[in-house]
């Protein structure tokens, strides 16, 4: 999806990511898998990524505000300048 390369332009993707039940974890600390795709009941484990375009990731932001996430100003500033 991304690579270490500098892009031109910015890209924007949706990931969403398993992470275990906190009796089978040591929290604050990442389960890396020993092999992929993983096991969702033991370590963080991504479940899905798509790349998004700009009205999409101003709409993914106005979702999370919406259900009462924490959105850090400086993502909000990047879905203003979307929206203009």
């Amino acid at each position: 999806m991304f690579s270490s390369e500098r892009a031109d332009a910015t890209s924007y993707a949706k990931i969403v990511v398993s992470i275990p039940p906190d009796d089978s974890r040591k929290i604050g600390e990442i389960q890396w898998p020993a092999s992929p795709p993983g096991n969702p009941q033991r370590d963080f484990v991504t479940v899905s990524a798509e790349h998004i375009d700009k009205p999409g990731f101003s709409a993914a932001l106005k979702t999370a505000k919406a259900l009462g996430l924490e959105v850090p100003l400086s993502l909000q500033q990047r879905a203003d300048e979307v929206i203009e």
